[in-house]
């Protein structure tokens, strides 16, 4: 085999291409960093924070991250506080008060609020007719009873 004169280093070229991309987000930490806060087993974490993450206090989230050792990219459960999440100002959608003004006014299918699933631990946008797209990809509409049992409820 003959030697290339100019020899990159492709491996180190793949790992600073694919860090860039797999990034950790901004303001997520990692369960590693979570248990050493909580001083428990990363293990844990899920358990002890299950209370603010079933409210929306505490955002859980999967996003794929660069393992440099592993040279790909790996699924790891990240956490967040959800500052934007505020009980009072959540609003049930499929109820409707004459006094308060319809979100739902507007000629175009605009996005209108983001939304929170506590099954799925994701964020969506909802839309004027009352379709959600997650951030995840997937489209639905959420029946009413999912808004009045607030499995899935307004961000303010």
């Amino acid at each position: 085999m003959k030697k290339n004169k100019n020899s990159n280093n492709w491996e180190k070229a793949k790992n600073k291409i694919n860090q860039k991309k797999y990034s950790l987000p901004d303001g997520w930490d990692s369960r590693d960093v979570v248990a050493e806060q909580l001083k428990c087993d990363p293990s844990k974490v899920s358990e002890i924070l299950s209370f603010g993450i079933d409210s929306g206090d505490i955002l859980c989230k999967q996003f794929y991250v660069w393992d440099q050792v592993r040279g790909r990219a790996v699924n790891k459960t990240l956490y967040k506080e959800n500052f934007n999440h505020d009980e009072n100002n959540a609003k049930c959608v499929c109820q409707s008060n004459p006094s308060e003004k319809n979100i739902f006014n507007g000629e175009l299918n605009g996005p209108v609020k983001r939304v929170y699933s506590r099954h799925r631990k994701i964020q969506g946008t909802l839309y004027q007719d009352k379709t959600v797209t997650w951030d995840n990809g997937k489209i639905s509409s959420p029946s009413a009873s999912s808004w009045k049992k607030r499995d899935i409820y307004i961000l303010s």
